[in-house]
Protein backbone atom coordinates (compact mmCIF):
# COMPACT_ATOMS: atom_id res chain seq x y z
CA UNK A 1 0.00 0.00 0.00
CA UNK A 2 2.92 2.33 0.73
CA UNK A 3 4.33 1.80 -2.77
CA UNK A 4 0.88 2.50 -4.21
CA UNK A 5 0.63 5.84 -2.42
CA UNK A 6 4.21 6.88 -3.18
CA UNK A 7 3.81 6.10 -6.87
CA UNK A 8 0.55 8.06 -7.14
CA UNK A 9 2.00 11.10 -5.37
CA UNK A 10 5.31 11.09 -7.25
CA UNK A 11 3.54 10.72 -10.59
CA UNK A 12 2.16 14.22 -10.11
CA UNK A 13 5.67 15.68 -10.10
CA UNK A 14 7.65 16.69 -13.16
CA UNK A 15 9.75 13.51 -12.91
CA UNK A 16 6.67 11.28 -12.83
CA UNK A 17 7.56 9.44 -16.03
CA UNK A 18 11.02 8.69 -14.65
CA UNK A 19 9.42 7.42 -11.43
CA UNK A 20 7.04 5.15 -13.40
CA UNK A 21 9.89 3.75 -15.52
CA UNK A 22 12.09 3.36 -12.44
CA UNK A 23 9.34 1.51 -10.61
CA UNK A 24 8.89 -0.94 -13.47
CA UNK A 25 12.66 -1.42 -13.66
CA UNK A 26 12.92 -1.94 -9.89
CA UNK A 27 10.17 -4.57 -9.83
CA UNK A 28 11.78 -6.42 -12.73
CA UNK A 29 15.24 -6.39 -11.16
CA UNK A 30 13.82 -7.47 -7.80
CA UNK A 31 12.00 -10.41 -9.35
CA UNK A 32 15.12 -11.49 -11.20
CA UNK A 33 17.30 -11.24 -8.10
CA UNK A 34 14.72 -13.16 -6.06
CA UNK A 35 14.56 -16.00 -8.57
CA UNK A 36 18.33 -16.09 -9.04
CA UNK A 37 18.98 -16.24 -5.28
CA UNK A 38 16.49 -19.06 -4.79
CA UNK A 39 17.86 -21.01 -7.75
CA UNK A 40 21.43 -20.64 -6.47
CA UNK A 41 20.51 -21.68 -2.94
CA UNK A 42 17.97 -24.47 -3.57
CA UNK A 43 18.32 -25.42 -7.23
CA UNK A 44 15.11 -26.41 -8.99
CA UNK A 45 13.27 -26.58 -5.64
CA UNK A 46 13.94 -22.84 -5.36
CA UNK A 47 11.76 -22.24 -8.39
CA UNK A 48 8.90 -24.13 -6.73
CA UNK A 49 9.52 -22.13 -3.56
CA UNK A 50 9.35 -18.86 -5.53
CA UNK A 51 6.14 -19.76 -7.34
CA UNK A 52 4.33 -20.98 -4.24
CA UNK A 53 5.77 -18.19 -2.10
CA UNK A 54 4.03 -15.56 -4.19
CA UNK A 55 1.12 -17.76 -5.24
CA UNK A 56 -2.25 -16.24 -4.48
CA UNK A 57 -1.46 -12.56 -4.07
CA UNK A 58 0.69 -12.01 -7.15
CA UNK A 59 -2.17 -13.01 -9.43
CA UNK A 60 -3.63 -9.71 -8.26
CA UNK A 61 -0.49 -7.64 -7.63
CA UNK A 62 1.03 -7.96 -11.11
CA UNK A 63 -2.04 -6.74 -13.04
CA UNK A 64 -2.77 -4.08 -10.40
CA UNK A 65 0.74 -2.65 -10.46
CA UNK A 66 0.79 -2.71 -14.27
CA UNK A 67 -2.48 -0.82 -14.38
CA UNK A 68 -1.27 1.57 -11.67
CA UNK A 69 1.91 2.41 -13.57
CA UNK A 70 -0.14 3.03 -16.71
CA UNK A 71 -2.60 5.18 -14.72
CA UNK A 72 0.23 7.21 -13.20
CA UNK A 73 1.84 7.71 -16.60
CA UNK A 74 -1.47 8.95 -18.02
CA UNK A 75 -1.90 11.31 -15.08
CA UNK A 76 1.61 12.70 -15.50
CA UNK A 77 1.16 13.20 -19.23
CA UNK A 78 -2.16 14.92 -18.58
CA UNK A 79 -0.55 17.37 -16.17
CA UNK A 80 2.72 18.18 -17.94
CA UNK A 81 2.29 17.29 -21.61
CA UNK A 82 -0.93 19.03 -22.53
CA UNK A 83 -0.56 18.38 -26.27
CA UNK A 84 -1.32 14.70 -25.66
CA UNK A 85 -4.81 15.39 -24.30
CA UNK A 86 -7.73 17.40 -25.57
CA UNK A 87 -8.74 20.29 -23.34
CA UNK A 88 -12.47 20.43 -23.87
CA UNK A 89 -14.94 20.77 -21.02
CA UNK A 90 -15.35 17.02 -20.50
CA UNK A 91 -11.70 16.07 -20.22
CA UNK A 92 -9.94 17.06 -17.06
CA UNK A 93 -6.95 15.62 -15.34
CA UNK A 94 -8.85 13.84 -12.57
CA UNK A 95 -12.16 12.86 -14.09
CA UNK A 96 -14.58 10.66 -12.13
CA UNK A 97 -13.75 7.79 -14.50
CA UNK A 98 -10.03 8.06 -13.70
CA UNK A 99 -10.71 8.33 -9.97
CA UNK A 100 -12.93 5.23 -10.08
CA UNK A 101 -10.20 3.36 -11.96
CA UNK A 102 -7.68 4.33 -9.26
CA UNK A 103 -10.07 3.18 -6.53
CA UNK A 104 -10.56 -0.10 -8.38
CA UNK A 105 -6.80 -0.63 -8.54
CA UNK A 106 -6.57 0.21 -4.82
CA UNK A 107 -9.28 -2.38 -4.08
CA UNK A 108 -7.38 -5.05 -6.02
CA UNK A 109 -4.16 -4.23 -4.11
CA UNK A 110 -6.10 -4.42 -0.83
CA UNK A 111 -7.50 -7.86 -1.71
CA UNK A 112 -3.95 -8.93 -2.60
CA UNK A 113 -2.79 -7.76 0.83
CA UNK A 114 -5.53 -9.81 2.47
CA UNK A 115 -4.52 -12.90 0.47
CA UNK A 116 -0.91 -12.35 1.45
CA UNK A 117 -1.86 -12.01 5.10
CA UNK A 118 -4.31 -14.87 5.49
CA UNK A 119 -3.88 -17.42 2.69
CA UNK A 120 -0.16 -17.33 1.94
CA UNK A 121 1.08 -18.23 5.47
CA UNK A 122 -0.73 -21.58 5.27
CA UNK A 123 0.82 -22.33 1.90
CA UNK A 124 4.26 -21.29 3.13
CA UNK A 125 4.11 -23.43 6.29
CA UNK A 126 3.14 -26.45 4.17
CA UNK A 127 5.90 -25.67 1.67
CA UNK A 128 8.59 -25.25 4.33
CA UNK A 129 8.15 -28.85 5.41
CA UNK A 130 10.06 -29.78 2.23
CA UNK A 131 13.00 -27.42 2.84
Amino acid sequence: MKNFLILVVLSTTYLGLVVCAGTALWYGLSAGAFLAALMIRYGIKGLLFAVLGIFPQYFLYIPAMTMLIMWCETLNRGIYFKNDFSRDAESGILTPKRIMKLLGILAVVFVGCMLESFVNPGIMSWLLTFF
